[in-house]
């Protein structure tokens, strides 16, 4: 709503990961989507048709959500933009709560300048709202040009948990970005939040995601009124993504939850 009252262009859906669980898009009901640079190659996922329809000009920018890596891992892979703003900075209604406030709205561009502009549109509450941001103190767009402070930024070149070797290029580009940062006035050092050096990926943060998607499972299943799969079926394949035992069955998520808003399952959608 917020882009058409903008002017926008809303061009159509693009392909994603099968209920975004996925850092590659190759869902089995609309097969893969290819890198622009190399169609070989994924994009990224769960936004990977988002940014492959940016990358390839189709499009100036697109709408992806971000709940571990969904915009921001499709930006990477195809040489993008990709903003995940801070939880409430955008609206999640209708939709409410998603994941405990891990998945937000962002967007994906080829340049700084149109995530700023894309921002300054979608930026703002709702009714309901279960969380809310600090309000902006002047447009996004405008921040780019103002005279600021120069600031700390921490620099992180290891794979978080340190379960693989970061890959060559990849700790290259950091530092490339480290020292163009430098040279700008800002203040860089090695510094990253402890939590990344725990094996986040391995230990507690996958039975965080499946409860998060069990309980969003359920809420789709009452919107549309019928079940998204049994058995091996999708809550099957959840678990054995994860690799955890069925310890929290659907039943038990299905009680007691807040009523999701019209509209069904969210889809990416290109401006």
């Amino acid at each position: 709503r917020r882009l058409r009252q903008a002017g926008a262009v809303i061009c159509g859906k693009t392909n994603m990961s099968a209920l975004g669980t996925s850092v590659t898009t190759e869902p089995a009901a609309f097969g893969p989507t290819r890198n622009p640079w190399d169609l070989g190659s994924s994009p990224g996922g769960s936004s990977g048709g988002s940014a492959a329809a940016v990358a390839a000009g189709m499009v100036a920018a697109a709408h992806g959500t971000d709940g571990g890596g969904s915009v921001r891992i499709p930006a990477a892979r195809c040489g993008l933009i990709g903003l995940k703003p801070s939880r409430g900075r955008i609206s999640a209604a209708p939709d409410g709560d998603q994941m405990g406030g891990l998945l937000v709205d962002g967007v994906l561009s080829r340049t700084v300048r149109d995530a700023a502009l894309l921002l300054d549109v979608l930026a703002g509450q709702e009714p309901g709202d279960p969380y809310a941001a600090p309000p902006q103190q002047r447009s996004y767009a405008d921040e780019l040009t103002a005279e600021r402070e120069p600031v700390r930024v921490g620099v992180y070149t290891e794979v978080p948990g340190r379960r693989r070797a970061l890959h060559d290029d990849c700790r290259a580009a950091v530092l490339r970005a480290a020292e163009l940062l430098t040279r700008l006035g800002h203040r860089v050092e090695e510094s990253a939040p402890s939590i990344l050096d725990a094996d986040v990926l391995g230990g507690e943060g996958p039975k965080i995601y499946w409860v998060a998607y069990a309980a969003m499972l359920a809420r789709w299943e009452r919107a549309l009124r019928r079940e998204l799969g049994a058995g091996r079926g999708v809550h099957g394949r959840l678990r054995a993504w994860w690799a955890l035992p069925p310890v929290l069955p659907i039943h038990r998520v299905r009680r007691g939850r807040p009523r999701m808003g019209r509209g069904g399952v969210s889809s990416k959608h290109v401006a």
